[in-house]
């Protein structure tokens, strides 16, 4: 299915991703394991576990730590 996949700082485009996926198995397929995430699905601060569909757009904001 294709949604629209945006990185938080405005650069977003059109990927591929299984049907019926989670965006945590979003998140793995782009290397994103492991790493401090905010995702937000259509506007909203989700949980990674939440299952996408066609047409969605999401967005993989990292945090960055520091002092």
């Amino acid at each position: 299915m294709k949604i629209r996949l945006g990185n938080g700082i405005g650069e977003k485009k059109d990927e591929f991703v299984p049907d019926n996926c989670t965006v945590q198995e979003v998140m793995a397929l782009k290397g994103l394991t492991g790493q401090t995430v905010i995702t937000v699905l259509n506007g909203a601060v989700i949980h990674p576990e939440t299952r996408l569909k066609e047409g969605d757009e999401l967005e993989l904001v990292g945090v960055i730590y520091g002092g």
